[in-house]
């Protein structure tokens, strides 16, 4: 009875220990990164994102806007779309548009892989930065970047197998988008298994 007794305590301690030291470890984590961030409109982009229809929810970029958006210098198969007839590019949504430029989430639909950018312009409309915020390649479901958006932070959750190997890897990176339109670092962690 006094083991069982004992047990008990110890399984209590041993919980309150974890519970206290997870707590710990959130708080480490910045929650907002930058003071002036700009707001961003609660959505995920997941596995479930491509069967549902999300990432084609927007406007159809035809080849003079994918020129304008300076799309060969985001994505290697823009330059060569002879070998990709099928690809077809979205314009999702305006994330910010301001005195220092603008913010897009385009997408890019292909037979095996998706693609989802956060894209940044200056105030000119010349390519500043970018950020692949959803990739999904459907051959060997050894790669895919998952995103969530949670004002003021996206959450990218980033999966990876080597297939020669078998190695997996899980990589999470938490940032912001400044009203400056740069992207602000945060939090990064990784997780390996096997």
């Amino acid at each position: 009875m006094k083991r069982k007794i004992h047990f008990y305590w110890l399984s209590l301690l041993f919980l309150f220990v974890i519970s206290c030291n997870e707590q710990i470890e959130a708080e480490k984590t910045p929650r907002v990164l930058s003071e002036t961030t700009i707001p961003l409109k609660t959505r995920i982009l997941d596995e479930h994102s491509a069967e549902n229809g999300t990432l084609k929810k927007g406007k159809i970029l035809d080849n003079t806007q994918q020129n304008l958006l300076s799309l060969s210098q985001i994505d290697p198969a823009q330059k060569d779309l002879n070998s990709y007839p099928d690809i077809q590019y979205y314009c999702l949504d305006t994330i910010a548009r301001n005195k220092n430029g603008t913010a897009l989430l385009i997408s890019r639909l292909y037979e095996m892989e998706d693609f989802v950018w956060i894209v940044l312009y200056d105030s000119d409309r010349k390519l500043k930065d970018f950020r692949t915020v959803f990739y999904d390649e459907y051959a060997e479901s050894a790669h895919h970047i998952y995103a969530q958006f949670e004002n003021p932070l996206i959450t990218l959750s980033e999966y990876k197998m080597d297939l020669g190997s078998g190695v997996e890897t899980n990589d999470t990176l938490r940032f912001s988008i400044s009203e400056d339109l740069v992207f602000s670092e945060g939090a990064k962690n990784r997780d390996k298994a096997k």
